[in-house]
C-alpha cells in the first residue's frame, strides 16, 4: 500500500476528532441535534485549521442513512462515499480556478434538481473570496432562497473580501488559529499511533513553526521524520527549519543584560554563520521578552531556559526591548540584506533604554527605598565608556552608547519646598530630570547666537559674582539673585525676559503663554509672571505646571511659578518679535523700491508690492 501523508491519514472524520475549534463544533452539533439547520454556512480562518474538514463532516451528518445526526455512523454507503471523495451529491468547487460568472451559472443550473443518492445536495465552495463580482451577484438570489434539498458551505481565508450581501445570507463560523500547546498534544498522539520516536522539545519547535495551522504542523512532521531517519529530534528539526535554539537566545539575552555589545554582535554572528533564519531569531527574542515580562508581572517562574534572566531586566526594559525587536523584525525586509537589519536591531537593543516619567520615577522610588538593583543593565555608570570616547556638547559619550541614568545620578536630588499657596504651581520632578536644557535658538524665536552665552549676574554686575560652570544641557544657569537687583543700565540683572523664554524653549500652548507675558519678579524659589488678558483663555492648570517645569529646569532647582492675569507694562516677547518683523519687512520693502528692476516692473505693469518676506531670520534686527 502506498504511503499516505499524515495530514490526509489523520484528517478528522467526526466532530469529536476536531481539536482546537470547540466553539464551531458545539454550534454545528447543537444545530444538527435540534434540527435547526441553516441553508448556508461560511467557515473562515487561516489555512490548515479545519474549514474543509468541518464541511465534509457536516455533509456526512446531513446525508448519513441513519438520519440527520451529529454523529454519523461511518459505515453506510453515503458516509463511505463522502470519505472516499466519490459522493455525487457533494459538489466541491475550487473558486480560485472557477472565478467567472459563466462557471457560477453553470453550477447553479443544476441546483433545482433533486439529490441523486443523498438527502441533501451540498455545495462546498472553497476559497469563495476569489469569485468575481459578477459571480457573487449571480449567486445572491440562490444563496438567499435555495431549494429545500440544497445546502451551501462556503470556505475562505479572507472574509473581508466577500461582499457584505453574501455575508448577511450565511451563518458565519470563524475558526481560530490553533495554540502551540494544542498542536503539540495532537502531534504527540499521532506519532505515538505511528510508533515514531519524538522528543517533546522537537514537537514544541514544530508547533511554533506551524503558526497556528495543524496541516502545516503535520507536513513539517512528515519532513522531520524523513530528515531524522524515522525519528523526530530537536537538533535535527532546528537544523531543518533554520530556527533559533534556546541557548542561542540565551546568549543574546546574557549579552544584553551585561551590556556587552561586542559579545552581543559575536553571538549574532555565530547564529548567522549557522544559516539560521534571522527573522526567526528576532521572533525568538520577542517570545523571550514576552515570557519574562509575563512571569515578572504575575510572579511566575518562566521557562527553564529563561530562568537565569529572571530579575535581570526591569519591566520597562522588557517592554522597550520587545518593541524594538517587533519593529526590527518588521523592518528587516527593507534592509539591504537580513544580516544588516539583524545587526542594527541588536545595536538598538543595546543602545536604547527606557526614559520617561514612568520608568524614571519607578527607578527613583527603588533607589530611595533602598531596593537592590534589578540588573547590571540598570546600574551602568558613565565610567563604562572607553578612554578614547569624547563628550559632545550635550554631555553624551560619542564613542559608545551611554546610560542616561548615569548622567542623572551625578546631579544630587532636590527636595521641593512645600507649597501652601494653591495658586503656585509646582512642576513634576521626573520631567525635570529627563530632559536636557536647550542651548540654541529654536526657529525664529529671539535668542542669543550659539556662540554667545546668556547674560548672567556676573556680567551685568561687572564680574562681582563669579559665573557658575555650564550644566549638562550646555546653558549656564543664571544666578538666583533677588528681583530688585539691577545692572547699571537699569535692566534686571538676570537678563531680558525674551532671552529667558528663548532659552527655556517652550512648545505649543506653553510658548503662547510665556511669549505673551511679563516676568514681574524672580526670587530664589518663586517667580511671578503676568499674562496678557487677551490670552487668559489658554491658561489652565496644565499650562501652569508646564511653565513651572520649564522655569525649574532653567533655574536648576525647583521653582514655583505664580501666574496672574493683568495688564502688561513691558513689551512681551511676542510683541518684540512682531516689532522686529515689521521693521525687517519695512526695510525689505524700501530695498525693493530702491531696486531699478523692481521699480521698472511696478511701473510697466502698474503694480504694487502686496507683501514682503525678509530673508534674514526673524530674531535679527533690521540692521542685521
Amino acid at each position: 500500500m502506498s504511503y499516505q501523508v499524515l495530514a490526509r491519514k489523520y484528517r478528522p472524520r467526526e466532530f469529536d476528532d476536531v481539536a482546537g475549534q470547540e466553539h464551531a463544533v458545539r454550534a454545528l452539533k447543537n444545530a444538527l441535534d435540534l434540527g435547526q439547520l441553516h441553508h448556508a454556512y461560511l467557515f473562515t480562518g487561516t489555512r490548515g485549521v479545519g474549514k474543509t474538514t468541518l464541511a465534509r463532516i457536516l455533509a456526512r451528518c446531513l446525508n448519513c442513512e441513519t438520519g440527520v445526526t451529529s454523529t454519523p455512523c461511518g459505515i453506510c454507503r453515503a458516509c463511505k462515499d463522502i470519505l472516499g471523495g466519490r459522493f455525487v451529491d457533494l459538489i466541491e468547487v475550487d473558486a480560485a480556478s472557477r472565478t467567472g460568472v459563466d462557471d457560477t451559472r453553470e453550477l447553479l443550473n443544476n441546483v433545482q434538481y433533486l439529490p441523486t443518492n443523498g438527502r441533501y445536495k451540498v455545495y462546498l465552495i472553497d476559497e469563495v473570496h476569489m469569485l468575481s463580482t459578477s459571480s457573487f451577484n449571480a449567486l445572491l438570489k440562490t444563496l438567499e432562497e435555495p431549494p429545500e434539498h440544497v445546502k451551501f458551505v462556503l470556505a475562505t481565508t479572507e472574509a473581508r473580501r466577500i461582499p457584505v450581501t453574501v455575508l448577511s445570507r450565511c451563518l458565519q463560523l470563524n475558526l481560530k488559529n490553533m495554540r502551540p500547546a494544542t498542536i503539540e498534544a495532537q502531534l504527540k498522539q499521532i506519532l505515538a499511533e505511528e510508533s515514531i520516536e519524538a522528543e517533546a522539545e522537537a514537537l514544541g519547535v514544530i508547533a511554533r513553526a506551524a503558526d497556528g495551522s495543524m496541516r502545516d504542523a503535520l507536513s513539517i512532521t512528515d519532513q522531520a521524520v524523513a530528515h531524522g531517519g524515522g525519528s523526530v529530534r530537536e537538533a535535527e528539526v532546528i537544523e531543518m527549519l533554520g530556527v533559533v535554539r534556546s541557548d542561542e537566545v540565551g546568549a543574546l539575552l546574557s549579552a544584553l543584560a551585561d551590556h556587552d555589545v561586542q559579545q552581543l554582535l559575536a553571538a549574532g554572528d555565530a547564529i548567522a554563520d549557522r544559516a539560521a533564519s534571522l527573522p526567526e531569531v528576532v521572533d525568538g527574542l520577542q517570545r523571550a521578552f514576552h515570557d519574562l515580562a509575563v512571569a515578572a508581572e504575575l510572579d511566575l517562574a518562566p521557562d527553564e531556559s529563561l530562568t537565569p534572566f529572571q530579575g535581570r531586566f526591569s519591566a520597562e526594559d522588557l517592554q522597550l526591548c520587545y518593541q524594538i525587536a517587533l519593529m526590527g523584525g518588521r523592518d528587516m525586509q527593507f534592509a539591504p540584506d537580513p544580516k544588516v537589519g539583524f545587526d542594527m536591531t541588536l545595536l538598538r537593543l543595546a543602545a536604547f533604554e527606557p526614559s520617561g516619567e514612568g520608568g524614571d520615577s519607578a527607578r527613583a522610588g527603588a533607589q530611595e527605598s533602598g531596593a537592590p538593583a534589578a540588573s547590571p543593565r540598570l546600574e551602568r555608570q558613565a565610567t563604562d565608556a572607553p578612554p578614547a570616547a569624547q563628550k559632545g556638547h550635550d554631555g553624551r559619550v560619542t564613542g559608545r552608547p551611554m546610560d542616561r541614568r548615569a548622567v542623572q545620578k551625578a546631579e544630587p536630588p532636590v527636595t521641593p519646598a512645600p507649597s501652601p499657596d494653591p495658586a503656585l504651581a509646582e512642576p513634576p520632578h521626573p520631567a525635570m530630570e529627563q530632559t536636557p536644557l536647550p542651548n540654541g535658538r529654536d526657529g525664529g524665536r529671539d535668542a542669543l547666537p550659539p556662540d554667545e552665552p546668556m547674560r548672567s549676574e556676573s556680567r551685568a554686575l561687572g564680574g562681582s559674582v563669579p559665573p557658575e560652570p555650564a550644566r549638562e544641557g550646555g546653558v549656564p544657569p543664571p544666578a538666583n539673585v533677588p528681583s530688585t537687583a539691577a545692572s547699571p543700565d537699569g535692566q534686571p540683572a538676570w537678563g531680558e525676559w525674551h532671552e529667558i523664554v528663548a532659552a527655556m524653549a517652550p512648545q505649543g500652548v506653553t510658548a503662547m503663554v510665556l511669549e505673551n507675558a511679563n516676568l514681574l519678579e524672580r526670587g530664589d524659589s518663586v517667580w511671578r509672571i503676568a499674562l496678557d488678558p487677551g490670552h487668559e483663555a489658554i491658561l489652565n492648570d496644565k499650562q501652569r505646571a508646564e511653565v513651572a517645569n520649564l522655569a525649574s529646569r532653567y533655574a536648576g532647582h525647583t521653582v514655583r511659578v505664580a501666574i496672574e492675569v493683568a495688564a502688561l507694562a513691558e513689551e512681551t516677547p511676542a510683541a518684540r518679535r512682531a516689532r522686529i518683523r515689521a521693521k525687517q519687512e519695512e526695510a525689505a520693502r524700501e530695498t525693493l523700491l530702491q531696486d531699478d528692476a523692481a521699480r521698472n516692473l511696478i511701473d510697466e505693469f502698474d503694480g504694487r508690492i502686496e507683501s514682503v518676506t525678509p530673508i534674514a531670520p526673524a530674531g535679527q534686527g533690521a540692521s542685521e
